[in-house]
């Protein structure tokens, strides 16, 4: 990518978000309903992707069942506009504190009716909950027929390794004996690394899991269904790695 065509790109992805923030937030308060919202969100992520001019490549069914949770790494800032864009249905996700903090993307949760979750020990946002909190909302959106989106690791290592998971998506699928679909980015941290705004254009690819029945486990065998993904994920991972280096 040269020059002129970053800063077209660059240009392109400021005019096209400040026309989705500015309408995004018009729609919330005008009180239109929360799946219309997360349809508008899907086109600003579609939006993004466009801008950046990277094609997006899904393998795996991106339909999902009525209920169901969703795990999923995390890799880059391209991440959000990536997972908005995967998924017809409006799918409930759940993100960090940080994202109240930035005035550049806190119109998105508060547009979408997302889950906002504050790690524990942290100081918290009026508009974030606790850990032990999220799990009951999302219960919640589960109840009314929405997926839950999760991503256990919490942020994004500077190599694209997968960093420690969380519990609580896994623990809520176990509880609610709902599927788990295990989705894996594979290279956008490639395509854009941790702490750059200078993309290596790529396809981005995206893995989807056919979903796991969490009918058999228990809240005691959580740690092994972590495991599992991990397993999943990780084969993904390293079988991307072989490809590029052969």
């Amino acid at each position: 990518m040269n020059i002129l065509e970053y800063l077209f790109r660059w240009v392109l992805l400021a005019a096209s978000s400040s026309l989705f923030f500015v309408t995004g937030i018009s729609i919330s308060l005008a009180g239109f309903n929360v799946d219309f919202r997360r349809r508008w969100l899907r086109l600003w992520a579609r939006s993004v992707l466009y801008s950046t001019g990277f094609p997006l490549v899904v393998r795996g069914d991106s339909r999902l069942p009525e209920r169901c949770v969703i795990i999923a790494n995390h890799q880059s800032l391209l991440d959000v506009p990536i997972y908005f864009s995967v998924f017809e249905r409006g799918v409930t996700h759940t993100a960090g504190q940080k994202w109240m903090r930035n005035p550049l993307v806190r119109w998105i949760p508060y547009t979408g009716d997302y889950i906002m979750v504050a790690p524990a020990g942290t100081e918290q946002d009026s508009q974030v909950l606790p850990v032990w909190s999220v799990i009951k909302q999302a219960e919640e959106w589960l109840d009314r027929g929405y997926p839950v989106f999760f991503s256990p690791e919490g942020t994004r290592s500077a190599d694209c390794s997968l960093q420690a998971f969380g519990k609580g998506g896994f623990y809520l699928a176990i509880r609610k004996k709902v599927p788990l679909i295990v989705v894996t980015l594979l290279n956008a941290g490639e395509v854009l690394p941790k702490g750059s705004l200078w993309p290596h254009p790529a396809p981005l690819e995206v893995v989807i899991d056919e979903a796991i029945d969490t009918a058999n486990y228990d809240p005691n065998q959580t740690g092994q269904l972590m495991q599992r993904v991990r397993e999943l994920m990780q084969g993904h991972l390293d079988r991307h790695a072989r490809r590029q280096s052969s």
